[in-house]
């Protein structure tokens, strides 16, 4: 479920879904999230839309000047940029990167030279771009230089993001076997227990759904685990009968766990009939 969603929220805000992903969340320092990989003209084009967004709201009246500015050049010279450079961009492991995964492991490595691009003017011709000439290309070379700072920002606070949510997806779950009720009969204790779910895989649900479950557990409305019923001899706590169930999603605040806890508690009690018939039978 962790890497899942640091997928998701990569590719949400344009970057492609093949980065390689790593990440140590076991609150030691050095622990984090880092991802690399290379940026092809598309993710470029989308990681520039975000950063250079002019939605009011999203940035000051300054950076919406300029943003505005931008957007009239970006699909220009991605285009060039497309058909007669190379998009020579990638995010790469440092020196930190090759002990720990966190912000400071990533760096942002560019070979790209707008102004390289064409000999001379001449040959800016054939592009069909009007007005094309070596300032608006000298132009060029400014955004991209502006869009790889930007860039750099945007990993380095993307990866904090990602390890704030994947702590509080980790604790979501319990981190160990906890017992969260318990009944004595006569001759009888019933035990429920809440189990950790360490591996959790969301790969074969929906997308909306599986985006908005991550939502509800990351604001903490939602929590993963196992859950384990079990009757025991009140004698001796010998299990007579034991159902448990994994993977199970439920609102924080259900000590019904969804209706769970009934059902496996059924079965837990049947099991449990089972045995003394088995016993009976063999005595």
């Amino acid at each position: 479920m962790i890497k899942q969603h640091f997928q998701n929220e990569l590719v949400k805000c344009g970057y492609p879904d093949d980065l390689t992903i790593e990440y140590s969340l076991g609150y030691c320092q050095g622990d984090g999230v880092a991802f690399y990989g290379d940026l092809s003209v598309d993710d470029v084009k989308a990681l520039m839309n975000r950063l250079f967004s002019t939605e009011p709201g999203q940035v000051d009246a300054v950076s919406r000047v300029k943003n505005l500015m931008a957007q009239k050049d970006i699909e220009n010279m991605l285009s060039v940029l497309r058909e007669y450079g190379s998009c020579d961009l990638s995010i790469t492991r440092n020196s930190h990167g090759h002990h720990y995964s966190h912000w400071n492991c990533m760096n942002i490595d560019d070979n790209v030279d707008f102004t390289g691009i064409f000999p001379d003017d001449d040959s800016m011709i054939g592009t069909g771009i009007e007005g094309i000439n070596q300032y608006m290309v000298e132009r060029w070379q400014d955004l991209w230089e502006r869009f790889v700072l930007e860039l750099a920002d945007d990993v380095k606070s993307l990866s904090k993001k990602l390890e704030a949510d994947g702590y509080s997806l980790i604790e979501a779950s319990p981190c160990e076997d906890e017992v969260v009720w318990e009944r004595a009969t006569e001759n009888y204790l019933v035990r429920v227990t809440e189990l950790p779910e360490r591996d959790f895989d969301m790969g074969h649900w929906d997308d909306e759904v599986r985006d908005q479950t991550i939502c509800s557990i990351l604001e903490g409305k939602e929590r993963v685990l196992g859950l384990r019923v079990e009757v025991l001899s009140r004698e001796n706590e010998i299990v007579l009968g034991e159902e448990s169930l994994h993977g199970l999603t439920v609102a924080s605040d259900d000590k019904s766990y969804a209706g769970y806890r009934r059902e496996l508690l059924r079965g837990a009690i049947q099991q449990t009939r089972d045995f003394f018939s088995r016993h009976l039978k063999a005595a």
